[in-house]
């Protein structure tokens, strides 16, 4: 599609200006045909498209170009939760994120877009294969006061699991369902 500027004359008075946009010379001049039908075209230029200009330079300068590696899809999933952890909500790093599977795999689950979301590595790896009610479970019953493991966590000592780890966060949540002593 092009931008064409005309001059058409109408029964012999001064020329009439004008501008049309077509595919083609030849469609412009059609268009003006149609427009004018008893005037004579007198003059047609194509205008070229204007430079591309960034906001901060006065002078023309063409947009950088396009990165050449693709998005990964962790990367995706980070950008549709605004750059937040799924979980606690805090602004999360790409270099410390990671793919939740919401199912988890190992119970069934699979890697479409719908099971999964970006979580901190810590938290993904505190739930393990913990089924997907128990994970809501346990972030809804810290009642929008979720604190991200990764900010205290210390290593775990010899022998205990992730799984054990979250018990001792929160008690409430033992998967083993014996209470600890307290």
């Amino acid at each position: 599609m092009g931008l064409y500027l005309y001059t058409v004359a109408i029964n012999n008075a001064p020329g009439k200006n004008g501008k049309t946009t077509a595919k083609s010379p030849d469609a412009a001049r059609t268009q003006i045909k149609k427009q004018f039908p008893t005037g004579s075209l007198v003059a047609l230029e194509e205008i070229p498209p204007a430079p591309v200009t960034t906001p901060d330079h006065n002078h023309e300068k063409s947009l950088p170009p396009r990165p050449k590696r693709p998005v990964s899809k962790l990367e995706r999933i980070l950008f549709l939760q605004s750059g937040k952890c799924f979980f606690c909500r805090e602004n999360l790093p790409v270099a410390i994120a990671s793919i939740e599977h919401l199912s988890p795999k190992s119970k069934g689950g699979n890697n479409s877009d719908a099971n999964i979301v970006a979580c901190c590595q810590t938290l993904n790896q505190m739930f393990g294969d913990m089924p997907l009610r128990e994970k809501f479970r346990f972030v809804l019953d810290q009642e929008g006061k979720l604190t991200c493991p990764r900010a205290s966590l210390t290593p775990l000592p010899r022998g205990q699991t992730a799984s054990e780890s979250i018990e001792n966060l929160a008690p409430e949540h033992s998967t083993t369902g014996s209470e600890k002593p307290g």
